[in-house]
């Protein structure tokens, strides 16, 4: 599995990335671990440069289930990856693994699995391993972190991060975004889901999540971002491999936008 070094993009953009590389696997053969903070506000929205925040549904979601009627100065998007909503902003921590049907994989905690060929559910347990081993050190007051119920969450039953994924015959795309620190006003703009995991109870969503920043000790989110993405680099051994536009700029461009391309949508944006 190599480390990508993403060129600057929108989220848009990002998103229209990792399906170019899970949709051609002969352009790129290998295994990708994808780790970035959210790009700055000049490239947060393609639609509208500057938007503070952007809305990100299912590839099946319905904006009005999820965005409330009064709120403004947000761009929507529809991933092409299933899962549940999420507000990102300039305080968002991405994560994403693209695992070819090959890859394989030896944890101390599961021993060696065929990552490639996993289900939704356990690679939901893969990675919620994985990452446990190299987060929960960094936490205070004993907490631990984990996956439980499609979510990240901390031993505490607080959510930092959800999932989404998209599975195809070149093998799996499973990413999310990491709460490292996030504005309670961003909140307000999502509706209450109709379904939800039996962990959160009757929680709204200030009772449900938190800050990662606030079990760290005080670290910064460039050390919590560098030790984690230095462990995970040093788990799996693979290197580092920087993405570039030179040469295919305008095969990448068209096919971003190309009705018949990406399954990545605009849906809103005021």
């Amino acid at each position: 599995m190599k480390l990508l070094r993403l060129p600057p993009l929108n989220l848009y953009g990002r998103l229209c990335l990792e399906e170019y590389i899970l949709r051609n696997p002969n352009l790129y053969p290998h295994s990708y671990l994808l780790l970035s903070r959210h790009p700055p506000p000049s490239l947060t929205s393609a639609v509208t440069p500057g938007k503070p925040r952007t809305m990100v549904l299912g590839i099946g979601g319905k904006l009005n289930q999820h965005l409330s009627p009064s709120a403004s100065n947000i761009t929507c998007l529809k991933r092409f990856t299933g899962g549940g909503t999420v507000i990102t902003d300039s305080k968002t921590l991405f994560l994403t693994f693209i695992c070819r049907p090959t890859f394989q994989h030896y944890n101390k905690t599961q021993g060696n699995i065929q990552v490639g060929t996993l289900g939704p559910r356990e690679i939901m347990s893969w990675s919620g391993s994985l990452l446990s081993s190299y987060i929960s050190p960094l936490l205070s007051g004993g907490l631990t972190f984990l996956s439980k119920e499609n979510d990240y969450v901390l031993s505490n039953d607080m959510k930092v991060g959800g999932n989404a994924q998209a599975i195809t015959k070149g093998g799996f795309c499973h990413h999310t975004s990491l709460l490292w620190t996030f504005d309670d006003n961003n909140m307000e703009v999502l509706r209450e889901p109709e379904k939800r995991p039996e962990y959160r109870k009757k929680r709204k969503h200030g009772e449900f999540i938190t800050r990662l920043e606030e079990y760290c000790g005080g670290m910064g989110v460039e050390e919590f971002e560098g030790l984690l993405g230095g462990g995970l680099r040093e788990e799996f051994g693979g290197g580092e491999e920087e993405i570039t536009f030179e040469g295919w700029e305008k095969e990448w461009d068209d096919w971003c936008w190309k009705p018949k391309g990406t399954r990545n949508k605009f849906i809103h944006d005021c």
